[in-house]
């Protein structure tokens, strides 16, 4: 198994039991990342529906959300097992569906995380290159 391949199972194991603990669906779990996805990128590029618009369509923007995503996945399976709720102390709310949700809403936020994190200037510039290129070529 290459390394590629086991953090795919990783990967995939995770994101069951995150779906196991917020009682969700492969659809419902997948809408809920892309729609983060895209609220992102509003929020981080203030608007801008043209590099909006790019970087939507572009895998490499998606492959940094995704490892990025993993790492607050990660961050909300701690949450859960050590019962405290983002960002407060010992809580039995994550004991409900409800408290884990909201738990997992709280650290997947796009707009806070619009402000708190950013692609680094190789994302950007990879998928605005690979989506430019393309379309100038389209054009001409």
């Amino acid at each position: 198994m290459t390394h590629t391949d086991r953090i795919r199972c990783l990967r995939r194991a995770t994101e069951l039991q995150v779906m196991d603990l917020l009682e969700w669906d492969t659809l419902t779990y997948t809408m809920f990342k892309y729609e983060c996805g895209l609220i992102y990128l509003m929020a981080y590029l203030k608007g801008d529906m043209d590099a909006i618009d790019l970087m939507q369509r572009n895998a490499i923007y998606w492959g940094w959300w995704k490892l990025h995503w993993m790492e607050r996945e990660r961050e909300f399976l701690d949450s859960c097992r050590n019962g405290y709720c983002h960002p407060r102390p010992f809580s039995e709310w994550v004991k409900t569906v409800h408290g884990r949700r909201a738990n997992y809403k709280i650290i997947h936020n796009p707009d806070m995380l619009s402000q708190a994190m950013e692609p680094r200037g190789i994302v950007l510039e990879n998928s605005y290159c690979a989506n430019l290129v393309p379309a100038l070529k389209q054009g001409s």
